[in-house]
């Protein structure tokens, strides 16, 4: 989520849209949404709730304010239910995200991660996730009974609830929890802190070198360097041709 637009980023409404329509799929499917964020948080939780979660729930303390990743899983995991079967989680967040939060907590709920997931199919040997390839291809997986799923990087989709699904849901409060206190909660001494997030930069582009190191020469005007495929520098000036021109005339009809 974006803390300046306080609403679900790209990342986050790919893993929404796969978990909405793997309930589609799956009869007697309950979903849950749970983040580790401030109270701020609570109006794109209800959001969530609106496009067809069946509960939130957010997981918040003091000593998660300035967290690194193993913080962040330690809170997330501390608020996921063990009796989930599969978690559904987005990729690296469009701000700062390293993509190693979903790691972190499958690790420390002993799940087994599959990532770049484009897609969850429901059949006879159960889900089935489509995992994306290189050239565009997709590979199937099997899911076992308890897997965390990360879904791949793909154009966010447009989720529009009802608006009086809406009203309804900014009704609802959403639950907060504390985090057990634990050495990766706790020890805010020992983290990697984000101290700056600064304005994008265009990337640099190296040119190719020249073959030939020599100084520039100037013909008709232009400066050419040596070694660089410029038609410009194997022209002759425009005097030249004329008396080139004049020559050959003159031999022609003498």
């Amino acid at each position: 989520m974006s803390h300046s637009t306080l609403r679900f980023d790209d990342a986050a409404l790919v893993a929404l849209a796969m978990a909405l329509s793997l309930k589609r799929k799956v009869p007697g499917v309950r979903l849950s949404g749970i983040a580790a964020g401030p109270p701020l948080w609570d109006r794109s939780l209800q959001e969530a709730l609106a496009a067809g979660l069946d509960s939130v729930a957010r997981v918040w303390s003091n000593d998660l304010s300035e967290a690194d990743v193993p913080a962040t899983a330690a809170a997330l995991a501390s608020a996921i239910d063990v009796d989930a079967d599969v978690v559904i989680c987005g990729s690296a967040s469009s701000d700062h995200g390293s993509g190693t939060l979903p790691g972190a907590v499958a690790e420390l709920l002993g799940l087994p991660i599959l990532a770049d997931v484009a897609g969850l199919t429901f059949g006879p040997e159960g889900v089935v996730a489509q995992v994306r390839g290189e050239g565009g291809r997709r590979r199937s997986y099997r899911v076992p009974p308890k897997a965390m799923l990360v879904a791949a990087r793909l154009p966010a989709p447009s989720i529009f609830p009802p608006l009086a699904r809406r009203l309804a849901a900014r009704k609802v409060r959403v639950p907060e929890s504390i985090p057990a206190s634990n050495a990766l909660v706790a020890g805010g001494s020992g983290r990697m802190s984000l101290v700056d997030y600064g304005p994008p930069r265009p990337l640099t582009r190296h040119l190719i070198k020249p073959q030939r190191a020599q100084p520039p020469r100037t013909v008709s005007g232009c400066s050419c360097q040596a070694g660089w495929p410029v038609a410009a520098a194997r022209l002759s000036t425009p005097v030249e041709l004329a008396e080139a021109d004049s020559g050959s005339n003159s031999r022609k009809s003498s």
